[in-house]
């Protein structure tokens, strides 16, 4: 009974788990994206 409850919760974690993670990931890929942005806009001012 009780792995079959665990199993249940594991079940509902998982996916959940996983959006979590991609979602980490695309923000990651995000923040390195602004941050090449800012040090372009950088370089633009300091011309």
């Amino acid at each position: 009974m009780l792995i079959q409850h665990l199993l249940f919760l594991l079940h509902l974690i998982w996916p959940y788990e996983v959006h979590i993670i991609h979602k980490e990931q695309k923000k990651l890929t995000i923040v390195r994206v602004m941050e090449q942005y800012k040090q372009q806009i950088l370089v633009l001012i300091r011309k």
